[in-house]
């Protein structure tokens, strides 16, 4: 059964968490869970019902967090926000969610990936015992990501007008793609996107070096070689940099290959993590 809690604010926004325990709470690692949507759109609790129970059903935690969302923040604040909610889960692990270990995964899809690689970096300790990475990225200074995309120029082109309209406003947490995605095709179609991110002032560079890759806790990849929108190429560079990791490709499907729970590619992939992560205890 669900539990929700508040683990921080920014501003004047709550920020929530959501927690999905396994049947015995004093064994089993927890998975720290950051969603997609190009840091722009998006909800905590977009990970289909058959993955958390698959999840819990063999053991495994799930802590589920909120974000402020770009472009009312910045990545700064973003990060500043999730290296709060990695604290707070360390701090209340026992006394508030009755845990036995406060021993964690950072799992991430898509932006939310990208998220959970740059905070192992930030975290990475004893309690920090792996990655679960599907179709994420380790970098902002690829090209595909800082150019006028092929792929979403396909779109009917966005007004500016219109983005600015959906940008006015206090931070959130939580919108859906039908609400924001103009946002994030507007971006990439001009190849604006990696700006918007960094906003104002771009240093530090909240990318990975190859030195922090080889760094990292042990990591799973999961990726199409189809994806339109993140390269294949870069999970695919990751895993000859990162030293222990496991890459799981499937071919001729869309990025968020995983979208559809009765997708047997979909499907396979989680058993594949349910695998790798019985091999990190």
């Amino acid at each position: 059964m669900k539990e929700i809690y508040q683990y921080s604010h920014h501003q004047d926004l709550p920020l929530m968490a959501s927690f999905y325990p396994a049947e015995n709470r004093k064994e089993g690692l927890t998975l720290i869970y950051f969603h997609g949507g190009g840091l722009i759109y998006g909800n905590r609790d977009d990970l289909p019902t058959a993955y958390i129970e698959l999840l819990n059903n063999h053991g495994y935690h799930l802590l589920t967090v909120d974000y402020p969302l770009i472009p009312e923040v910045t990545i700064a604040e973003i990060t500043a926000c999730l290296s709060a909610a990695i604290d707070w889960f360390k701090l209340e692990h026992n006394q508030l969610l009755g845990l036995g270990s406060a021993n964690f995964c950072l799992f991430g899809r898509s932006a939310g990936a990208y998220l959970s690689l740059l905070l192992a970096h930030q975290h990475n300790n004893s309690q920090l015992k792996g990655i679960v990475s599907f179709y994420g990225y380790d970098r902002l200074d690829y090209p595909a990501f800082n150019q006028a995309s092929s792929y979403y120029k396909k779109y009917p082109a966005v007004p500016f007008m219109t983005v600015y309209q959906l940008t006015q406003g206090a931070p959130k947490s939580q919108a859906s793609i039908n609400e924001r995605f103009p946002i994030y095709l507007s971006y990439r179609q001009t190849g604006q996107w990696v700006k918007q991110l960094l906003g104002k002032n771009p240093q530090p560079d909240f990318s990975l070096t190859s030195k922090s890759l080889q760094e990292l806790p042990p990591t799973f990849l999961a990726a199409s070689r189809d994806d339109q929108d993140v390269p294949f190429d870069i999970s695919l560079k990751m895993a000859q940099q990162i030293p222990e990791n496991y890459l799981y490709q499937v071919k001729e499907l869309p990025h968020d290959f995983d979208a559809d729970s009765r997708n047997p590619a979909a499907q396979e992939a989680y058993r594949q993590l349910i695998n790798w992560l019985n091999r990190l205890k």
